[in-house]
């Protein structure tokens, strides 16, 4: 605990020592590109977008694949509402995204996405320095529908404790994992932000600090069968609190007048955290990592193409296990405000 403690004390001091050393040196030309900078308007500057994507698949007497047609639909929403006064900014995300697909394979429709962001952060700019300061961050995360695993034949699923004990088994082609808003996690963090980067077509935002999180996901489950058995075993998932260093960036650019991309990546390194007996895992370990692609082009103002890449490791949540998304699709966007 006392070296996190020392190595977040080091890597603060050397973000509030660093502008004066470069202000007296010469040698960086992160103050000049700051006074560059367009000064945004104060006030209340909300966004509303809704969009939506359709895809479409056929085959016949392709060898290697069941005939049939693939359809998905999905929908998604931004939202956003920021507040900027003098040192001062608020700023507010909600994303929803979700998704539903129906396969040969399968048959009927089935989730295939399914999320809730909500992210809230106050950013205060010192005076000496307006891209430097403190910051208070809280997050939360989860799906709106229940989950489920769905078979093209009737299996028997055997739901199991995390310590392998079998509490029921089931007979038939679906099974329901997870509730409405289920899991769901929070997370609340504070510490210093550094704007390295603040200009209208090209952001880059570090930070660092001290974080807690929870997660509630008592009662859900996830598949972990093992091949060599003839059941499908399900594994019952637990809730649990984590205290640790907390950080992360992000950093967009845009590419031309259609085309543009963001890069977010979130850490939080817990800090002695309650394992299970026999886990004798380190803190390193133990770190939550999110890290998310998303890049952008608009084909017209209605329309436009997007590649939407996801990584999640929890290993408390999910010992061993990366989680990853990749979304392709055509999206037709309506924008409210």
């Amino acid at each position: 605990m006392t070296s996190w403690m020392h190595l977040l004390l080091l890597l603060t001091t050397a973000l509030i020592i660093l502008p004066t050393w470069a202000e007296e040196e010469n040698t960086l030309t992160i103050n000049k590109e700051v006074e560059t900078l367009k000064v945004k308007e104060e006030g209340w500057h909300p966004s509303l977008n809704l969009g939506a994507n359709i895809s479409f698949g056929s085959s016949s007497n392709v060898i290697g694949q069941t005939d049939g047609d693939s359809k998905t639909y999905g929908a998604n929403l931004d939202g956003a509402l920021h507040y900027k006064r003098k040192q001062d900014e608020w700023q507010n995300t909600l994303k929803i995204k979700g998704a539903t697909s129906k396969t040969p394979a399968l048959p009927r429709y089935v989730k295939s996405n399914d999320e809730l962001d909500f992210t809230s952060i106050y950013l205060h700019s010192l005076k000496s320095y307006d891209w430097l300061g403190p910051y208070v961050r809280v997050n939360a995360k989860t799906s709106l529908f229940y989950g489920e695993d769905v078979r093209s034949e009737t299996v028997t699923y055997e739901k199991q404790t995390r310590a392998g004990a079998v509490k029921e088994t089931i007979t038939g082609d679906s099974l329901r994992l997870t509730d409405g808003f289920k899991p769901l996690s929070t997370k609340e963090s504070v510490g210093v932000f550094a704007k390295f980067i603040d200009k209208e077509d090209q952001k880059f935002i570090a930070r660092l600090g001290f974080g807690s999180l929870q997660v509630d996901a008592s009662g859900q489950y996830i598949v972990k069968d093992d091949e060599a058995t003839p059941n499908i075993e399900v594994i019952e998932l637990q809730s649990y609190t984590q205290l640790g260093v907390e950080g992360g960036f992000e950093f967009s650019n845009v590419i031309d007048k259609k085309t543009n991309y963001k890069l977010t990546f979130d850490f939080l390194t817990p800090i002695q955290p309650d394992l299970e007996a026999g886990d004798n895992r380190d803190d390193l370990e133990m770190t939550n990592i999110e890290l998310n692609f998303k890049l952008t082009s608009k084909v017209y103002e209605w329309m436009s193409f997007s590649y939407d890449y996801n990584l999640k490791s929890e290993p408390q949540l999910l010992p061993y296990k990366i989680q990853e998304t990749h979304l392709l699709s055509m999206s037709f966007a309506y924008t409210l405000l």
